[in-house]
């Protein structure tokens, strides 16, 4: 979609709009990359695609162009205004995530497109030719959703858009209203839409831009925010995690604008000295409401100005409050509304009166929809009870004085073989042997039957040129951990720890430079980063920290606490490798620690012009990622999977082909029988196949320990939890493997194993399969499950797994809403642990791994071990727990938990946001509070969970008396009736606790009780009498705390060179060539003899037949 060479009018602003068609398309695509190509950047301001709702509009529109906004307008374009995308002055291709897509090619998808360019011609040049516009990539190969836009904010208007003169600070906002939202939701049969990308927009005044998101009167963290924009630099921002917009919500654009320097007032409108205040919000799935935005009434302005009387109008982007004749009163009589706006007397105390009073306004709402008309509603604007308070970052002390540079060697010279360079249609450039390709030439010139076989041959050669990438160099030593972060291979990490240091290597597929970083977060705000380049011959490494308010340019540390060992540039890769300390020996560096690390990465395609990094520097959009990881397994555990010599079997556990229920949350249980064993084996690997990554939730094996299940219910499928399930899927209740949406295979250590094949161990095993299907597609059909490995060759140690924490229930595991902190607790009693330890003859088991496990309120997970009061070290814990990161965590050294112990796990939940009580459940919005401790020897115990008792908890909240109620997974307190007391009578329990008004006071409260109230414990193994042993009691107290041991700096920690002489490149013993530049951007070393073999054997091939 471009302008065909379009001669710009001498006009200091100027809208063009061209109607194009979309490819016929018969069946549906979807719309995944929408690239910008601009001819003349300084005169294009931004660039917007719209579609178009007439359906009598045919091709001989195609070509149509006009002025947008003019008084002749073409009638064609007039129902071309609901966006798709939008881009201005600075922003770059936009690509949409993996799982989202445009939809095109449906009945009632868009046909023809509007192209409205806005061009800056500031010195009215009448000579200026542009063809710009946008190149859209689409696809057949569907995505899971279908995308939308909205534009929300403050309607573009000149009559009610009003910024006073010369004022350092002032705010204008418009909101997208919960009724407008709830609306087009309840239209389209959703209940929320998850936002995936943000542009902010306003023109030369704006400095901060904010979308706020209100729920319920408390203000949410900002969906997006700058406070330092640029009007020269207006990029759509992927979110580093989606926004959930729920019915009841409400946006609100907010824009400070500066106006020192202008003396008159500025109005809202189309050019650029004139102002605007939209966030444009790409979401799935796509709904309706594509236009959500308000403005001050307009009579209610006028009124508040003076204006008594006025003359008629006629609202219009070209029109404005200078269009507008004031009759009455006197005073302001026959001067238009803006001439009198200009002659009061504008002050700072006159300005923030003004900004305050609007938000008392009556406020006019559009809401508009390519489906449905325009609804126009007064109202006024929504008050925030409770406002968003962004959380301070605080620094730890300082160590400083690294050195930043150190020389490095160069690449070898090229010695033999003369080449020449290519370049392709992507604009990269290559290197190849013109010898023998003179020859093939030759040969194809001289004899004609060999044309066909010329045109093979040039197309092999030219596809293999494109697709060889540079190989990757080696890393310079054996590291014990290494992690692909870039998902096509471009940036590698290796790395090695000991007790205070930790020492990375960084691999980039660039010549420029490349950078990784530790982010709370997941961007650049607050990351603490290592950004490195390789620049004649000598390699550089720079501490540099994301400042907290934006993702703007990252800055050098105070300090420099990074040490470079080595470096190297060569056949296109850059490789820095460089040390720190664990401890954060900077006010502007982090912790590492056994947390959770959301590790971003970063390249740019050139090294710095200067000495050091600069804003221009940028690494554009699609050269940065963000990947969660663990930086502390067990050094060497991956490196010695297997003892030597070990005999090896696989078993396969998956569904088949699955249709998955157009359900939001379904558990999908399918029969197995292992393989015949005579002898015992031991289970030592379970690796996860996931077909469907955005839908498999998490997945268990469990065992079935009815030993009336036999083969005829192998292949049985059923839903897990539905009352009416087959008797044989009751008894597969132990859990033997649980993986979660993160984890990677499971190996057991090389002393260790899971028992089977013996004549007491299990034969059948069920599946249990957690699927997310939030949009109920019913398209969904998936074959996820596990690959088993075995061997004959047993191992020292049977392995067990254990279940500890909080019961799953919607009765008993309770989380009030808006809470910012809230701990549940779930314990394994000493009672249960000393019961089952006697059952099997033990005095303690050994832990070996664990898995943590909440929904997707968690933030701080731990497994605490409690020994006579005294807390020990945690078994596990994530402080910066990641939902989609739930990886069993292999412990660097086993731990003992003898009789007496207790264990507990706790989770710590952010509720902000949620406007009722989070239950317990199988749900993904519901929550659960579990750790999956692998130990040896294994016991009979699967399951030690605790539990609230329920008439305590029913009695603490003072309900008196209630209707029955049956313990159900699918059951909660929306179940139980209450019946007295009066005040809550005839309302679910649920109800009631809803109309409570929580606030973090009550819930700290709520969680305190909670410790002093008493359990339920259940305590359930394999051959377990039954009913269970059950314990009732108190939460353990602790006596002593456990008090995490603070890392401290050593000597040196600052002063070490950050420069240095890089390594040398392998030299290369046969012909070589220069290096070439792949499509991807890479450069690497092409040795094409084996190309040229390959060329004559097909050469050969041809002639002969």
């Amino acid at each position: 979609m471009r302008n065909d060479k379009f001669n710009l009018p001498p006009k200091d602003t100027y809208y063009s709009c061209r109607l194009f068609k979309l490819p016929d398309l018969t069946t549906k695509h979807h719309l995944i990359k929408i690239e910008p190509m601009i001819d003349n950047v300084p005169n294009v301001h931004h660039m917007v695609i719209a579609h178009c709702t007439n359906k009598n509009l045919n091709d001989s529109v195609v070509g149509l162009t006009g002025d947008c906004y003019g008084g002749n307008v073409p009638s064609d374009f007039s129902t071309c205004y609901f966006m798709i995308y939008v881009w201005a002055i600075g922003g770059s291709t936009l690509y949409y995530p993996k799982h989202v897509g445009y939809p095109l090619g449906t009945p009632d998808s868009p046909k023809y497109l509007k192209m409205e360019i806005h061009y800056d011609n500031p010195l009215r040049k009448a000579d200026i030719v542009d063809s710009s516009g946008f190149r859209l990539t689409y696809t057949p190969d569907l995505r899971q959703y279908d995308a939308g836009m909205m534009e929300v904010g403050a309607r573009v208007s000149g009559f009610q858009q009003v910024i006073p003169p010369n004022a350092e600070s002032f705010h204008s906002f418009g909101d997208c209203t919960s009724e407008c939202l709830r609306t087009s939701l309840d239209q389209d049969g959703f209940n929320s839409i998850n936002v995936f990308a943000v542009m902010l927009h306003s023109h030369l005044l704006g400095r901060q831009l904010t979308l706020k998101h209100i729920r319920n009167g408390t203000e949410l963290e900002p969906i997006a925010s700058d406070l330092t924009y640029d009007f020269n630099y207006q990029e759509t921002r992927v979110l580093s995690g989606e926004r959930t917009i729920v019915k009841g919500d409400t946006l609100r654009m907010i824009c400070n604008y500066d106006s020192v320097g202008r003396t008159r007032v500025t109005v809202g409108g189309m050019p650029t000295y004139e102002e605007m205040c939209l966030g444009f919000i790409y979401f799935y799935p796509k709904i309706a409401t594509e236009y959500c935005m308000t403005t001050p009434e307009f009579s209610a302005l006028m009124s508040y100005f003076g204006f008594e009387s006025y003359s008629k109008f006629r609202f219009g982007f070209d029109k404005s409050l200078n269009d507008i004749i004031v009759w009455k009163p006197e005073k302001y009589a026959n001067k238009t509304a803006l001439e009198n706006l200009n002659a009061m007397q504008w002050n700072d105390q006159k300005v923030k009166k003004f900004e305050n009073d609007m938000k008392t306004f009556p406020f006019s709402s559009v809401c508009l929809g390519s489906r449905y008309p325009m609804t126009n509603v007064i109202e006024k604007p929504l008050k925030i009870a409770n406002p968003y308070v962004a959380k301070k970052m605080n620094c730890t002390l300082p160590s400083n004085g690294f050195p930043v540079t150190n020389m490095s060697s160069e690449c070898p010279a090229e010695t033999e073989t003369t080449t020449t360079s290519i370049t392709t249609t992507s604009g990269t450039s290559g290197l190849y042997m013109i010898n023998w390709l003179n020859c093939v030439f030759i040969a194809c010139i001289v004899q004609s039957e060999l044309k066909m076989l010329c045109s093979l041959v040039c197309l092999f050669l030219l596809f293999s040129i494109n697709i060889i990438s540079a190989s990757q160099p080696e890393p310079s030593e054996t590291f014990t951990h290494n992690a692909q972060l870039e998902p096509n291979g471009k940036i590698r990490l290796y790395w090695k720890f000991n007790q205070t240091h930790i020492t990375f290597e960084v691999h980039g597929n660039t010549n420029g430079w490349v950078g990784i970083g530790n982010s709370p977060s997941g961007s650049m705000m607050g990351a603490d980063m290592n950004v490195g380049w390789v620049k004649n011959g000598e390699a550089t490494i720079t501490d540099r920290h994301g400042v907290t308010t934006g993702n703007t340019y990252p800055p050098l540390d105070t300090e420099q606490n990074v040490e470079l060992l080595g470096g190297s540039e060569c056949d296109g890769w850059t490789v820095l490798k460089f040390r720190r300390q664990l401890a954060a020996c900077d006010l502007q560096d982090l912790e590492i620690t056994t947390n959770t690390i959301r590790m971003i990465y970063a390249w740019g395609l050139d090294d710095p012009t200067g000495d050091d990094l600069i804003g221009a520097d940028y690494h554009t959009p699609e050269q940065r990622g963000v990947k969660s990881m663990l930086l502390f397994e067990p050094a060497n555990y991956k490196q010695a999977r297997y003892p030597e010599g070990e005999g090896h079997f696989h078993f396969d556990m998956r569904n088949d082909n699955l249709s998955v229920p157009a359900r939001d949350t379904y558990y999908h249980c399918r029969l197995f029988k292992l393989p015949e064993l005579t002898t015992k084996h031991h289970l030592i690997k379970i690796e996860p196949i996931i077909e469907h990554k955005l839908n498999v939730h998490h997945v268990v094996i469990q065992i079935c320990s009815d030993k009336n299940v036999n083969e005829s219910f192998v292949g049985a499928n059923s839903d897990c939890y539905a009352n009416n399930k087959p008797l044989a899927f009751s008894t597969c209740t132990f859990t033997i493997y649980a993986w979660a949406v993160g984890g990677s295979a499971f190996y057991y250590p090389p002393h260790i194993g899971y028992p089977i094949g013996t004549s007491d161990s299990f034969k059948y095993l069920q599946l249990e399969t957690h699927y997310d299907n939030p949009l109920r597609k019913a398209d969904i059909v998936d074959s996820s499950g596990f690959r088993l490995t075995y061997t004959p060759d047993l191992r020292q140690y049977d392995a067990g797994i254990l279940l500890v924490g909080v019961g799953v229930s919607g009765f008993l595991h309770l989380i009030p809403p808006n809470a910012k902190s809230f701990n549940s607790y779930g314990e394994c009693p000493s009672e249960c642990l000393n019961y089952s330890l006697g059952q099997d003859g033990f005095n303690s088991i050994n832990v070996f791994a664990v898995m943590l496990h909440s929904h997707l309120l968690g933030r701080q997970l731990s497994l605490k071990h409690i020994r006579n009061g005294t807390e020990l070290a945690p078994l596990a814990s994530d402080l910066t727990y990641d939902f989609n990161l739930q990886e069993t965590r292999v412990l660097a050294e086993e731990r003992v938990v003898m009789k007496g112990d207790t264990l507990r796990t706790v989770c710590n939940c952010n509720s902000v946001g949620r406007t009722g009580m989070t239950m317990g459940g199988l749900a993904t919005y519901q929550e659960m509070c579990l750790s999956f401790v692998y130990y040896y020897p294994n016991l009979a115990l699967r399951h030690c969970r605790s539990s609230p008792n329920f008439h305590s908890l029913m009695s603490y909240f003072g309900f008196e008396s209630y209707s029955k109620y049956a313990f159900s997974l699918r059951k909660n307190l929306n179940d139980i009736v209450v019946l007295k007391p009066e005040k809550y009578a005839n309302k679910t329990a649920l109800e009631n606790l809803n109309a409570m008004e929580w606030n973090e006071v009550k819930a700290k409260k709520f969680e305190k009780d909670l410790l002093s109230m008493s359990n339920q414990v259940l305590c359930y193994g394999y051959g377990y009498p039954q009913p269970p042993p059950k314990f009732q009691q108190q939460t353990v107290k602790i006596i002593e705390p456990y008090v995490v041991e603070k890392l401290n700096c050593t000597v040196p920690s600052t002063g070490f060179s950050l420069t240095s002489t890089t390594n040398t490149c392998p030299v290369q013993t046969g012909p070589s060539v220069a290096p070439v530049t792949t499509t991807s951007g890479a450069r690497g070393r092409l040795n094409v003899d084996w190309l040229f073999l390959v060329s004559v054997l097909l050469a050969k091939f041809v002639i002969q037949y």
